[in-house]
């Protein structure tokens, strides 16, 4: 017994020896190139390398290369596929006896990898399985059993540093780039978790967003690693120049043989926006299916616009933009999914629906929305000096168009440029740049209101259409809320047409063209008192007759106003400018029209009116009128549109006022000298052609007489 053990102890010892010995004996640079040989005509490859090979036998058994390439695939250049600085790995060589495998820290340093996929579809790393494995397995499940590995497998962890992974798809025209790319893993025991930890630099080619990303987390996988895990994990995405950051954690379980994933107990944040939820992918393999739910907490927009170094937009009130949240499910593919049972809140406005998805080159978006109401003019930015031309300026009306849309949106309320509007319905439909929004609106101002608007963008110069038809509207209530202030009453219809053309809203206001068309009943003009006009024209008149001077303080110390039981208008919109064309209003005392010009960019107002008065027995005042009765009165303003309700500023031109009354007069005269002179029944002639006689006008009978009078 004690000769065998002595003999198994030189045996060991002499193993000992010839494993100390072997690296001094044997140099593996030797076999270059045999190692070479035999890589190229496995992959079909190049194969260098330019370092020395290192080779270790006790009580590890390793091998070290140093400066190894490998060359890329025919048609994708002359770079390297991939190179390395330094690899190596390392196998105990007693537990190997057992077949047991235990591996050192696999390591690899320096390694560059460039991957390429051409227009046509092909990667340069086909083909690098070797004909073998692309030909299956020799033996089916028999040759498997034969070449069965060892009975168990530890590796001592991974080490990978200063990594550089190019990926570039010339069919896409893409390109990525990862740099100073680290993955450090602990010990990998087969069905046993283990620690991962990696982080590198992205970016995107040539000039794209630049991102560091650090990735920690647990790894489990069983014995066959067809079903992996990750429990629990952190992924931080940081961008390297604003110093945003996007923190996802969760866990991931991944089952490769059933082709599901399931992210569980998801939670995405940056800032203050932080969205749960989770998300289970079926079928992955093939044709992956969705299905999840998220909830969007409760954050302040403008806090976040301000986290992110961003300036928040100025807003009428400050208030606002201080909560938005959103929840949702999420269902389909990863290019033609659905939102559905969404919820979202912005300030005091909530809004439900759902909403479908199709990305592709252009994405296309249907949606259904409901919502209550919302005060949009809170919104806005605040009055200020700066013309609409210069830093408000609105930004081209491209950028709408990202995608085409179609759907439906409900509001109960809502106010816009001070306009209170109920039970609104918009039908948008949008298709290749081209925009058409339909309008509904079932309250307003006890009317309603009907329009469409439509923009379209596929051109180089934008374009605009907006129509639109109220009716029975109370113009009183719906002025007062535009200007705070209403200068007119009464119930009746607008119509309205306008063209236009621009790159931003300034230049869209310039080139407005259309008409706007209005008829309204019962109602007043408010600060602008004809009746009260027309008797300071009757005093003035009266004055230059002789009768005495004007007083032109007299007022009726009530509220200007001038009734009229039916008013209508016609107006043409040339760019900034409003070309009254007409205007006729009627009243049980007064005939009234005009015509004039509004400037709005300068809001000045340059109008012209010829008033009637066809009966002084009614009305407002019309007694005190009955000496302008049947005359045209015609007065002119020039001036700020704020000031048209004073009527001190308006011109008469007593001119015409005093003719008109002189041939009113004297007409009125001759017409009495004719009745006295001939008689009622009495009817001078005169001769016509062809010697017969024809009746003569009272004008003519006058001239006639005169003449017999004056001999002339």
């Amino acid at each position: 017994m004690k000769t065998l053990l002595k003999i198994l102890l030189y045996l060991l010892l002499l193993l000992v020896v010839a494993a100390l010995a072997l690296p001094l004996v044997v140099d593996p640079n030797d076999f270059k190139g045999q190692i070479t040989e035999q890589v190229e005509k496995r992959t079909g490859r190049s194969f260098v390398i330019d370092g020395d090979i290192k080779l270790s036998v006790f009580p590890w058994l390793g091998v070290e290369l140093n400066q190894a390439r490998l060359g890329n695939a025919p048609g994708f250049g002359d770079e390297p596929m991939v190179q390395v600085e330094q690899a190596g790995v390392r196998v105990k060589l007693i537990p190997l006896l057992q077949k047991k495998l235990e591996v050192d820290t696999l390591v690899l340093y320096g390694l560059q990898a460039n991957l390429v996929r051409s227009k046509e579809g092909r990667a340069n790393w086909d083909g690098l399985a070797g004909k073998e494995q692309a030909g299956g397995t020799e033996g089916g499940e028999g040759g498997a059993r034969k070449g069965a590995g060892p009975a168990a497998l530890l590796i001592g962890g991974i080490d990978i540093r200063d990594a550089k992974v190019s990926w570039q798809d010339r069919a896409a025209g893409k390109s990525m780039q990862l740099d100073d790319l680290n993955i450090t893993t602990s010990r990998l025991i087969m069905g046993q978790p283990f620690d991962i930890s990696s982080d590198a630099k992205i970016r995107q080619l040539p000039k794209g967003a630049a991102l560091s990303f650090a990735l920690n987390g647990k790894v489990a996988f069983d014995a066959e690693g067809k079903k992996i895990s990750m429990v629990p994990f952190e992924l931080v995405l940081a961008e390297l120049e604003a110093g945003k950051s996007l923190n996802l954690q969760g866990v991931v379980d991944l089952d490769l043989a059933q082709g599901t994933l399931e992210l569980k107990d998801l939670t995405a944040a940056t800032g203050d926006l932080r969205l749960k939820g989770g998300l289970r992918v079926t079928n992955f393999n093939q044709t992956p299916n969705l299905a999840g739910a998220f909830n969007l907490e409760p954050f302040s927009p403008r806090k976040l616009m301000q986290g992110w170094g961003m300036t928040a937009p100025q807003t009428a009130d400050a208030a606002v933009l201080e909560r938005c949240a959103m929840s949702f499910t999420l269902g389909g593919t990863p290019d033609r999914f659905s939102l559905d049972k969404i919820k979202f809140q912005l300030d005091d406005t909530h809004v439900d629906g759902n909403a479908k998805v199709v990305l592709a080159a252009r994405p296309t978006v249907n949606f259904s929305l409901k919502g209550d109401s919302i005060d949009l003019d809170r919104y806005m930015a605040p009055p200020s000096g700066v013309s609409e031309g210069g830093a408000n300026a609105a930004a081209p009306l491209a950028i709408l168009f990202a995608a085409d849309m179609n759907g439906n949106l409900g509001l109960e309320g809502l106010k816009i440029n001070k306009l209170k509007v109920n039970k609104i319905a918009l039908k948008i439909d949008q298709f290749n740049g081209r925009l058409q929004v339909d309008q509904s609106v079932g309250a307003f101002y006890q009317g309603s209101y009907r329009g469409m608007a439509v923009v379209d963008a596929s051109k180089k110069l934008p374009s605009l259409r907006y129509t639109s038809s109220m009716t029975g509207l109370q113009v009183g209530d719906l002025l007062k809320d535009m200007q705070g202030d209403s200068r007119l009453e009464g119930r009746g219809d607008i119509s309205a047409e306008i063209n236009s053309q621009g790159a931003d809203m300034m230049a869209i206001r310039k080139a407005m063209t259309g008409q706007i068309d209005i008829q309204f009943r019962d109602g007043a003009v408010k600060g602008f008192n004809l009746a009260e006009i027309i008797r300071d024209a009757k005093a003035k008149f009266t004055a230059l007759q002789g009768g005495g001077a004007a007083d032109e303080s007299a007022s009726s110390g009530t509220a200007p106003k001038t009734d009229f039981s039916e008013l209508t208008a016609k107006a043409l919109i040339k760019g900034v400018v409003i070309d009254n064309t007409s205007l006729a209003m009627k009243s049980p005392y007064l005939r009234v029209d005009g015509k004039g010009t509004l400037d709005t960019q300068k809001e000045w107002l340059d109008y012209n009116l010829r008033t009637v008065v066809v009966n002084s027995d009614v009305g407002q005042g019309g007694k005190e009128l009955t000496e302008l009765e049947n005359i045209p009165l015609p007065m002119k303003f020039q001036g700020p549109l704020g000031e048209v309700g004073d009527w001190r500023k308006w011109r008469i031109d007593f001119q015409d006022v005093l003719k008109a009354k002189v041939e009113q007069r004297a007409k009125e005269e001759i017409g009495k000298f004719l009745q006295k002179s001939l008689g009622p029944d009495q009817q001078q002639t005169a001769p016509a052609q062809g010697g017969g006689t024809q009746p003569q006008s009272t004008e003519e009978k006058a001239m006639e007489l005169l003449r017999q009078k004056l001999r002339f």
